[in-house]
């Protein structure tokens, strides 16, 4: 008898750490999942779908617009400009500038001259005049379109005369920047996009085909609608291994919490 349970006392410690190595594995990878360390690619969408047979280009050709090639060129000319900053010290208060110019930091009438020629080429009008919002509700309704964002969403910012607009919210606790440029306006800010370092896929919500990026300084939503392109920046890396950053579960998330048929009325 003694002899018996001797030998059976160890078969039966080796099943007990069996099955505990087990619970413990399946806890880490549950905790993993939960941090969203594993690559949005291999997980069920939260509640959009995941499309393989859809290429960035055909999400959005901001890149190879008017708008963003002007942006880029007065980004440019602006460098080169004034770059020891003494017409600056020259033109205060010598110069009357026209209204509008001053929100494309022009302060003398040689920048708004190459200011109207850039855009004229381009067929780009200009923002002239800005409207502060300090609520989602005050947006809609200088905007004319339904609530967009969930309810009860933070957002300060402002609009254009265009029609474009900029604002801060947040969700569930993390920041985020809006920003949206009608085509045909002129913008001197070029909208955030991936880089080719960025993990990106594409991701369909409402409807909506999405870029969606996660880089190692920020995390994207890009996409754009009939009359515009805009941009959703989380300026917060990537989740690392210990779960620090944004996930793609949570961008998505992000994504399917916008009503982006609503944003153009």
């Amino acid at each position: 008898m003694n002899e018996k349970k001797t030998n059976g006392t160890p078969a039966l410690v080796r099943i007990c750490l069996g099955i505990t190595l087990v619970c413990v594995l399946l806890l880490v990878l549950l905790s993993f999942r939960s941090r969203g360390f594993f690559s949005p690619r291999t997980e069920e969408p939260v509640s959009g779908e995941l499309r393989t047979d859809i290429v960035p280009d055909e999400v959005s050709d901001y890149l190879f617009s008017n708008e963003y090639t002007a942006a880029g060129e007065w980004e440019a000319y602006q460098r080169s400009y004034d770059p020891d900053g003494s017409k600056l010290s020259e033109s205060l208060g010598s110069e009357e500038i026209g209204q509008g110019y001053t929100l494309y930091r022009v302060y003398t009438s040689e920048m708004a001259m190459k200011l109207d020629e850039l855009t004229a080429e381009r067929g780009l009008r200009l923002n002239k005049t800005m409207h502060f919002c300090y609520s989602a509700e005050e947006l809609y309704a200088a905007l004319g379109c339904g609530a967009f964002l969930p309810e009860g969403s933070e957002c300060v910012g402002y609009l254009f005369d265009t029609g474009s607009f900029h604002f801060d919210g947040s969700f569930r606790g993390v920041d985020y920047r809006f920003d949206l440029q009608k085509k045909g306006s002129f913008s001197e800010a070029l909208l955030s996009t991936p880089t080719h370092e960025d993990e990106q896929w594409v991701y369909v919500s409402r409807g909506q085909p999405l870029l969606l990026s996660l880089g190692s300084e920020q995390c994207l939503i890009h996409t754009a609608l009939e009359q515009a392109y805009l941009t959703v920046t989380l300026p917060y890396p990537a989740a690392d291994a210990e779960g620090s950053g944004i996930s793609g579960v949570l961008l998505e998330s992000l994504a399917d919490s916008i009503h982006w048929d609503r944003i153009e009325g």
